[in-house]
């Protein structure tokens, strides 16, 4: 039933039902990776460690690292808490989802505009996470090539610097 109401909304917006999977995958607010709240003078900080995992950490109001939720948190901001910490299970969740997603792919012949990857993978705070850890192959009319995120830039197996642009997919 679900897929029979992802292919309606799919032809309904003249894209794919990847597209509709991509356009509805959430960020959770994760900005490179991370998800910040404030709690009065505290931070409790969502941290993507690995597919499936997601760290809580506390940040003290000096900047330091504390080793569990503080009291006060516990007292006067249950709730608050445990949306937090559904937030971290559901973003653990997603990462295990999306990696699924991103292997089904393989089995894909699909092409991307450079403007599409960079926004929806590339840019987004949870799929970033993952689409910063592959190879891929970027064409262009002239040249086909493999490439991987790596000390924050785009390199070929040789760690040649690359910098993607319109004209790639």
């Amino acid at each position: 039933i679900i897929e029979k109401y992802l292919k309606k909304a799919a032809d309904d917006k003249g894209i794919s039902i990847v597209e509709i999977e991509d356009l509805a995958s959430s960020d959770f607010g994760l900005q490179k990776g991370e998800l910040i709240i404030e709690i009065e003078d505290h931070k409790a900080v969502l941290k993507i460690e690995g597919i499936g995992k997601v760290a809580l950490i506390w940040i003290k109001p000096g900047g330091g690292v504390q080793k569990s939720e503080p009291a006060f948190v516990k007292e006067k901001y249950a709730q608050k808490l445990k949306k937090i910490k559904n937030t971290q299970m559901a973003i653990e969740a997603s990462l295990s989802t999306q990696r699924d997603r991103f292997d089904s792919f393989y089995r894909n012949d699909r092409n991307l505009t450079w403007d599409y990857f960079y926004e929806n993978y590339f840019e987004h705070g949870l799929i970033g996470f993952i689409t910063k850890k592959l190879i891929w192959t970027f064409s262009s009319k002239n040249e086909e090539f493999d490439a991987i995120w790596f000390n924050n830039q785009w390199v070929n197996h040789n760690l040649k610097q690359f910098q993607p642009g319109k004209e790639h997919k």
